[in-house]
Formats: C-alpha cells, structure tokens, sequence
C-alpha cells in the first residue's frame, strides 16, 4: 500500500509541474497578440450548474463497477483577457442518486485556463466565443451507507442520514470545450457559458483501509454557468 501511495504522489508531483510549465508556455506564446487583441481585463466572478458522472472499481462488493451520476454546482473567482481567462473554483459540491449503494458526496477545489482563440484573429469580438479548458482538480470524495453491516445485525434506517464510511481524495487533470455567450460587455461584463469536461486520473489516497483499493474511472462534466463582474 504504501508502495503504492508513494507512486501515486510521484505521479501527481510530475503532472502539477508538466501542467505549470504548459501553463507558462501558453501565456508566453500569446503574450504579443494578447497586449493587441485586449487591453482590457476582466475579473469577477462565476458560478454554475451541472452533472459528473464516473465509473467506479472497489473490492467493496456493493459498489464495484457502479456507475455514478451526480447533479450539484460551484462558485469560484474569474480573471483575464479576451484571450486566456483563469477561472478558480472555490467551493464545488455534487451528490449522488439512487443508482449506487449508499450516497456518495463530492467536494472539489479547482483551477484552469480558458484559451478563446479567436480573440486573437477578431478585431471586434463575436457573441459567441469557442474555447478550450485545462486544468486541476483537487476532489474529496465521502462514503455513506450501510454496507459494511456485515454481522447480521438489525440496521436502523430510520435516520435521515446514513452512516459515514470513509472517504477518498483524488488529483484529477482536466480538460474540455465549450462555448461562451456575451450577453453584457461594457463596464461590467455578463457572460453564460456551456461546456463539458473529461478528468485524466492523476493520483488517489484514502486513510480509510477500505477504501484504499477503490478508484473511479472516466470522470466527464457538463456544466452550464454565468460570469459577472468588472471590465477595466
């Protein structure tokens, strides 16, 4: 186990710094088009909507090979140009349906880019902007149910909660597309957004034995969102 933690932090370590350097490389490619295509930054804030689903593989019976859809939203922290745009997310949480045992609670810190690449060849920007997204994501994934309740015993189902199993907490490495609608764009800006995102495990841990060998595979998320704020 500890064979495997430690491989999994090497791992997480080697994709935090191949994302910094990528991140500086970009920002120095554009820089020159960047000064000509805005001088103008935005900053402000985002929040938005949407689904994560995931595949799950355990040696915990139950919730071996389960599918997990869950719905939930973020707020988070937005700043840039017209050309790349950092977006962090400052609180995330989603939670499960019905389709796997228990309920699963998902709580995510993020940060990413958005590169809109037509910025740079439009000399007045269009309504509609296309634009790519990479990024990290830090997820906290808790456990509830009964599942462990293995000894024949009476299982009190009368609360409103079930009990805490334990938890896992994954570095994911993100990446996706999507589309932004410029609906205000002054002083102020006022922009709704739609995209999809698809996770590229990095590393997991839990300090919960059971859960040690209990990983998720496949991550995509859709969201549909709005960002506010100031234009100077």
């Amino acid at each position: 186990m500890t064979t495997r933690i430690a491989d999994n932090q090497l791992k997480g370590i080697a994709y935090l710094l191949l994302f910094i350097v990528l991140f500086f490389i970009q920002l120095n490619s554009v820089k020159a088009q960047v000064r000509s295509a805005s001088k103008k930054s935005y900053l402000g804030f985002s929040t938005s909507f949407g689904t994560r689903s995931f595949s799950l593989s355990s040696d915990i019976e139950k919730i071996n090979r389960s599918q997990v859809n869950q719905a939930g939203g973020q707020v988070g922290l937005v700043y840039g140009n017209s050309v790349v745009r950092s977006r962090v997310g400052l609180l995330a949480y989603f939670s499960s349906g019905k389709e796997v045992a228990g309920s699963i609670d998902l709580l995510v810190n993020n940060a990413s880019v958005n590169f809109y690449p037509l910025a740079l060849i439009q000399t007045k920007l269009s309504k509609i902007q296309p634009y790519v997204n990479g990024g990290l994501s830090y997820d906290r994934l808790k456990f509830y149910g009964y599942y462990f309740d293995n000894d024949g015993g009476p299982v009190n189902y009368s609360t409103s909660q079930a009990p805490y199993l334990g938890a896992i907490k994954q570095i994911n490495a993100t990446v996706g597309a999507g589309l932004e609608f410029r609906i205000v764009e002054n002083h102020t800006f006022l922009h709704f957004f739609s995209e999809v995102r698809y996770g590229l495990h990095v590393s997991d841990v839990s300090r919960d034995s059971e859960f040690v060998n209990t990983t998720t595979g496949n991550p995509v998320r859709l969201n549909l969102g709005v960002m506010f704020g100031s234009r100077k």
